[in-house]
């Protein structure tokens, strides 16, 4: 009887939260998460494609493949050991399965931060104000993701882009980044 009475107050939880709890509440929803989640996934596919790129370019240029390495590992310390995109492909797919926030997240604390998470990366003004050299690249297509097809890399990109890189590297360690 147990089993039942629990579907049941689930069942019933879901729908006052889905008909009632839905214009009130000022939580984001599927498709601001999903926004968001791509703003995270094109810097960090833009960091892979650089570091791709400078491995290829220039392999014995240690420091620039380095450097990006850290910038990848600064963004994994700062959202719980994963990257940004990952955080947010999760709470996306939750709320795609019409998963409540109150079954995805322990405590509401971790929802706090989950919610910092998306206010971080829905706002494509800071993204490029922080990655500036990432998001001007000439390399980008026409949807803005870096276009991984091309082979060259100028030094006209290389030099930006490592400062881009280098100026955010600062900024977190001051604190101005978040």
């Amino acid at each position: 009887m147990l089993p039942i009475r629990q579907f049941v107050e689930d069942w019933k939880l879901r729908w006052y939260e889905l008909f009632v709890m839905d214009g009130n509440s000022e939580q984001p929803t599927c498709n601001e998460i999903c926004e968001a989640k791509t703003n995270a996934y094109r810097i960090t596919w833009g960091l892979r494609v650089f570091k791709e790129r400078f491995q290829r370019r220039y392999p014995v240029n240690t420091d620039a493949i380095q450097l990006i390495g850290e910038v990848e590992q600064a963004l994994r310390d700062d959202h719980g050991g994963r990257l940004p995109c990952d955080v947010l492909s999760f709470w996306w797919w939750q709320r795609l399965r019409c998963i409540s926030d109150r079954r995805t997240f322990a405590t509401p604390e971790e929802k706090n931060a989950m919610v910092a998470i998306y206010e971080r990366w829905k706002d494509e003004a800071w993204i490029k104000e922080q990655f500036w050299a990432i998001k001007n690249a000439a390399c980008l297509d026409s949807s803005g993701f870096p276009d991984s097809r091309l082979k060259r890399l100028s030094d006209e990109d290389c030099v930006p882009v490592l400062q881009s890189l280098r100026d955010w590297l600062a900024k977190r360690k001051n604190g101005q980044v978040y």
